[in-house]
């Protein structure tokens, strides 16, 4: 009888793909995976796989590197002006970026390599002075300049050495990242898009923290109406 149902639906023009109850339940996983790559041999996305990384990502765009200052550099309340036009000029450039990570990149183009808490301090006022727009996502502020690089689509990528640390990427472009992933895949298991996304980011090795930063990330993305996480922990 079985044997005549496949018989029928494959008249009828169907693809047809059996699964065995038996081995779906002592190992999803591997069952979705493979049903997964039958869907993409289908639909021919395993032909163009990483098209989508081409598609969708653009490069980093950053303020270089333009002296070798030291820490009194920026307390001692004389380079004000000049500092405010330089973190100006990073969020022209950078957009979106966080505030601590706008603090990183503000020490390295001054190359001034070590740091303290009068540093951090003296950095978060001159920052609030300077008025950015901003947006609060996941408990942190991210500073731009125009709409558009808040916008989920594009996401930004660097070449070895990267600038970015583990949590730098913003939310938007982690959404951006994720979605355009799954534009040639049905879904992703969680651990699947995290190395995934490392490998993309050009992390070699990535802690708990990038863990939970990208679930957090995933999270916001539900909340956008734009990734569904499921029960047995897949993203689609």
């Amino acid at each position: 009888r079985n044997l005549l149902q496949v018989q029928s639906l494959k008249r009828g023009n169907w693809n047809v793909m059996r699964v065995n109850s038996v081995n779906y339940y002592s190992n999803p996983k591997r069952e979705v995976k493979r049903i997964k790559q039958y869907l993409d041999r289908l639909t021919g996305a395993e032909e163009q796989s990483g098209a989508w990384l081409q598609k969708y990502s653009r490069p980093y765009r950053f303020v270089q590197e333009q002296g070798a200052e030291v820490a009194a550099y920026i307390t001692g309340g004389v380079n004000d002006a000049e500092i405010k036009a330089r973190l100006a000029l990073i969020v022209a450039t950078e957009e979106p970026i966080s505030r601590n990570f706008l603090k990183v990149r503000l020490l390295e183009t001054y190359g001034i390599r070590k740091s303290g808490a009068r540093v951090e301090a003296r950095l978060n006022v001159l920052i609030d002075e300077c008025k950015f727009r901003r947006e609060r996502v996941m408990g942190a502020d991210y500073y731009y300049k125009t709409d558009r690089a808040l916008q989920i689509g594009k996401f930004r990528v660097e070449s070895e050495p990267v600038l970015r640390g583990e949590t730098d990427t913003t939310p938007f472009e982690m959404v951006s990242l994720i979605k355009a992933a799954l534009s040639e895949r049905v879904s992703l298991y969680f651990d699947e898009l995290t190395a995934l996304t490392a490998e993309v980011l050009h992390l070699s090795r990535y802690s708990e923290a990038f863990v939970s930063y990208l679930s957090d990330c995933v999270a916001f993305g539900e909340q956008k109406g734009i990734l569904v996480r499921s029960v047995s922990d897949r993203i689609s």
